[in-house]
């Protein structure tokens, strides 16, 4: 391979390398407002600040990870890691939710490091995709629109990087294999990235509509309320009946206050309206539907492709086609003329009746390790020698034995049967 296409290799495997450690960034910085937001209600720590307090500790570890095998490094980058919560941490709560964080970002390294993980296979970007979809939902039920904010940016672009992250590895791979490009199939990795593109802008599309509707927005919260009038039904088994008559009564009394600003929006007036916000229910509806069952589509594709169902990487076949092969079938017609035995074989026929017949009135078992002139010296009883010339003859020669040969061996079975 040429300076040149190492220095290609070289940049897109760099290149991979950054994407993989924005996703991990995004996927801590995320982890953290949920703990610092969503649990304890913290206003004056945004997502910046998040991003500040886990980006040091997440990039040095990956570095370390990647490039430092050295023992003493690796220790000392953990050590760094947290101490550097202590510092940063402006009071024992957010100190507490950096910990955790920090952590979690060193049982990962140390499980990828010591164990046969690997962080880019694939059940660690749906073990991603899971965490924003899970911080879009806690921060819906929780009203905390930070977090749905965020969640969402994060997860397109958790999407696109993704479909960049795959796209360099594939390209690497090819590179990698054939040591050229003159056969790459880019035609074929365009039109798969036009169709992911696609899909995440008619879902972005989606999102959009529904956020701008008021009538969603009221189906939402009646779909809240039925959930939580059924949380607190199955709740009211494990309680007093008192203590579940007056939490009722106290969110019925407080159910005006609790509702937020955009809840509160009313539908506009008038036919034409009333048609546009019904189509646009109706394409949020199929938006989402067709959002489930893709993920879902695409979770069991995976689960099959990790149980290692073809032997394949899918990736390879999605990327590199099978070359086409075709075959014709000559019509032929087959003569069948039956023939009788050959000398050889009557002579080997012969030699193995004699000894099987004599094995048998010995009662001696015939080991598969002798040789012909063992098996001779033991159950043929007349003209060893010449029996097993002609023996040895049939089975290993290609000539063929004379019939005066095979007049000999009858003769001595008859011998050796009066015997």
């Amino acid at each position: 391979m040429s300076e040149k296409k190492v220095s290609r290799n070289t940049g897109i495997v760099y290149a991979t390398k950054v994407i993989d450690a924005l996703l991990q960034l995004m996927i801590f910085d995320i982890s953290l407002m949920l703990i610092l937001i969503g649990f304890f209600g913290r206003t004056d720590i945004g997502a910046v600040r998040c991003a500040a307090a886990v980006g040091l500790p997440a990039v040095l570890l990956y570095i370390v990870r990647g490039w430092c095998p050295n023992r003493a490094v690796t220790i000392a980058a953990h050590v760094v890691s947290v101490v550097y919560a202590f510092v940063a941490a402006p009071d024992d709560v957010a100190l507490m939710a950096y910990i955790v964080i920090v952590a979690v970002m060193i049982i990962y390294s140390i499980s990828i490091m010591l164990g046969n993980k690997n962080h880019t296979s694939e059940h660690i970007p749906i073990g991603m995709a899971a965490v924003f979809v899970g911080a879009l939902i806690i921060g819906q039920i929780t009203d905390r629109a930070l977090i749905s904010e965020y969640s969402m940016y994060f997860g397109v672009a958790f999407i696109f990087l993704q479909v960049i992250y795959r796209n360099l590895n594939n390209l690497n791979g090819i590179m990698t294999m054939n040591n050229d490009t003159g056969n790459f199939p880019a035609k074929q990795m365009v039109r798969v990235d036009i169709f992911i593109m696609a899909v995440v802008s008619v879902l972005c599309a989606g999102v959009m509509v529904i956020a701008n509707n008021s009538y969603v927005y009221r189906m939402l919260r009646v779909f809240r309320q039925l959930f939580i009038i059924v949380l607190r039904f199955i709740f009211s088994f494990f309680k007093g009946d008192g203590e579940a008559e007056t939490v009722i009564e106290e969110t019925s009394a407080a159910q005006p206050e609790s509702g937020s600003d955009y809840m509160q929006i009313q539908p506009e007036s008038g036919l034409w309206q009333d048609i546009l916000n019904g189509i646009a229910l109706i394409i949020g509806v199929v938006v989402i539907a067709a959002a489930i069952v893709g993920i879902f589509v695409a979770v069991v594709r995976m689960m099959k492709r990790m149980r290692g169902g073809s032997g394949i990487d899918g990736d390879v076949r999605e990327f590199v086609a099978p070359s086409d092969e075709k075959s014709f079938r000559m019509k032929r017609r087959v003569h069948r003329e039956k023939k009788g035995d050959s000398a050889n074989m009557k002579a080997r026929k012969l030699y193995k009746s004699m000894v099987q017949k004599n094995a048998a009135s010995k009662r001696e078992k015939i080991s598969s390790n002798m040789t012909p002139k063992e098996i001779s010296s033991s159950h043929i009883m007349t003209m060893q020698d010449e029996i097993t010339g002609i023996y040895e003859k049939a089975r290993y020669s290609n000539e063929e034995v004379s019939p005066d040969d095979i007049e000999l061996l009858k003769k001595s079975k008859k011998i050796q049967k009066s015997i």
